[in-house]
């Protein structure tokens, strides 16, 4: 086994050992970072001879990524108030009619949602629809994705404002209002949206301690692997894709990450800071600056599986190498923990982001979810931030719970 590998997993150990000591909760964003990028490093070197090998200057950005989110991480800690209690949102009036009306919406939507699908596939529902339904959203940069993704994300924040002022995991509301964006998902052929609900869900599960970690974690599993089987059969007639498939391709997209940012860095670094902020050149580029932002799909490399994924890594090292690794995984670790510390505090609009932001951490292994989302982080804060201000609420504590 690669002394290096060693090295950094040994490395990673000790700050889980750190962060868990600081935090006591298993729910702190660097210790699930530290558990994250442990179990991936610990599953190359099980798996490593199926893949290419992963550099030292590689494997240094991990450790430098990890030290980074936990520096961050500490200084939000040292900064903020702690809070233990079990809290509870009790909504206001006018909180719960607005919340009514957005319900409304979410749902008198959906058949021009499910009309814009039926169209990008041309009408065509025969065999093979969700084949050449994914073909379509991805073709030309994703331009068909452009606007009717938002709906899956309105969808979830709805969700997640009746899920924070229910006192129970599971009630009728809350099974109904977490159905329609799974539909959306399936529909959209969307494994990702999936997990990103799910991610939420467990986040908000467990910063108001609804459930046990375990319980959380448990229920989540049951509803992804359900669900990751539905979409498999959907589309088991256009892929062949049996459970030999399966694996395989769970272990590709898991751990092809490092070797293929191995190979993709070999070439140099050549970026200037348009792969971290490419929605910023995006919306520069659509209001007629002279400017070209890179593909949303990245080219494919060998190792020797094909794979276009270079885990959340790949524009921090490709912009401004080993030093932006380090100072873009301080800032996200810094608001991580933030945001952790005021949903830990009961502050309704933090809860919704921090369970929010579970689902780029998780998918760190895969892409970045943090800056190349990052117009739809900017449109969350926004609406959260006018909703709370015009839609009161209050906090109930209870009894301590340790």
């Amino acid at each position: 086994m690669d002394l290096t590998l060693i090295l950094t997993a040994a490395t990673l150990g000790l700050l889980a050992s750190l962060n868990i000591f600081v935090a006591r909760d298993i729910a702190y964003p660097p210790f699930l970072q530290n558990l994250v990028w442990i179990a991936v490093l610990s599953l190359l070197a099980i798996f490593g001879p199926d893949f290419s090998s992963v550099n030292e200057f590689i494997l240094t950005a991990v450790t430098l990524a990890a030290v980074g989110f936990s520096t961050g991480g500490w200084t939000a800690y040292a900064s903020q108030r702690k809070e233990r209690r079990k809290l509870e949102i009790e909504p206001s009036k006018d909180y719960t009619r607005a919340l009514t009306a957005l319900t409304i919406l979410a749902v008198a939507i959906f058949p021009f949602f499910l009309w814009r699908i039926l169209a990008i596939a041309n009408f065509d529902i025969s065999q093979g629809f969700f084949y050449r339904l994914r073909e379509a959203l991805t073709e030309n940069d994703g331009q068909n994705m452009f606007g009717i993704g938002y709906y899956f994300y309105f969808c979830l924040i709805v969700f997640l404002l009746h899920y924070i002022v229910s006192k129970r995991i599971f009630t009728i509301r809350n099974v109904i209002f977490f159905t329609l964006p799974i539909c959306v998902s399936i529909l959209f052929v969307q494994k990702g949206f999936i997990l990103f609900l799910l991610c939420a869900f467990v986040g908000a599960t467990l910063v108001q301690r609804k459930a046990t970690s375990a319980q959380a974690i448990a229920l989540a599993s049951a509803i992804l692997g359900s669900t990751f089987l539905l979409i498999i059969f959907a589309r088991s007639s256009d892929s062949a894709a049996g459970s030999e498939f399966v694996v395989e391709s769970l272990k590709v997209y898991s751990l092809a990450g490092l070797p293929a940012l191995t190979e993709l860095t070999s070439f140099g670094l050549s970026g200037n800071g348009e792969h971290v902020f490419r929605n910023l050149v995006v919306w520069l580029s659509r209001l007629g600056f002279d400017l070209t932002p890179p593909p949303m799909l990245q080219p494919y490399v060998y190792v020797p599986y094909g794979t276009n994924v270079y885990t959340y890594l790949r524009p921090y090292l490709i912009d401004f190498g080993l030093l932006g690794v380090f100072f873009f995984n301080g800032l996200l670790g810094f608001i991580s923990v933030y945001s952790y510390l005021k949903a830990r505090g009961g502050s309704a609009p933090f809860i919704i982001i921090h369970s929010l932001l579970y689902y780029p951490l998780i998918m760190q292994f895969f892409d970045d979810q943090y800056f190349q989302l990052l117009t739809l982080w900017i449109y969350i804060t926004v609406f959260l931030i006018i909703y709370f201000k015009l839609f009161r609420y209050r906090i109930t504590p209870h009894a301590l719970n340790k």
